[in-house]
């Protein structure tokens, strides 16, 4: 057993230098029937979110039990950093995944967003006008 107190409870965590969170929970069991072009409608949302973010954002994709060709495919963006967070889980349900991506982050204003989404430019400042219209 530890004596004392953790040294670390006091220290202070500094602000995160990143503004915006995006949480995508991912479901793509298989590709076959309901799911047949799923795989290729998530490259489709991640490519179109690359290309409209601006540097400050911080992406979560949360693997909520999908196919191995998929988790190949998140691995790989993880790793080539594309993406700042990867969670891999079994099939939790929407909600528990996205609270998985939530934890452990402070970061102002959070989008969550289905995988099948087509983000268009300009996405991001038109949110953020919205809620900086919005009394706290």
């Amino acid at each position: 057993m530890r004596l004392g107190s953790n040294p670390n409870k006091e220290v202070f965590q500094k602000q995160s230098e990143y503004t915006h969170q995006i949480i995508i929970p991912v479901y793509i069991p298989n590709e076959d029937g309901y799911f047949r072009d799923s795989f290729k409608i998530l490259k489709l949302c991640i490519e179109s979110l690359f290309r409209t973010i601006h540097s400050k954002t911080y992406i979560t994709i949360v693997n909520n039990g999908s196919c191995e060709n998929v988790i190949k495919y998140l691995d790989y963006l993880y790793f080539e950093k594309k993406i700042k967070e990867l969670i891999h889980t079994d099939n939790i349900g929407k909600v528990n995944a996205v609270f998985k991506g939530l934890v452990g982050n402070n970061i102002e204003l959070v989008t969550i967003a289905d995988s099948d989404v087509l983000f268009l430019p300009n996405w991001q400042f038109e949110t953020l006008k919205i809620f900086n219209q919005i009394p706290k």
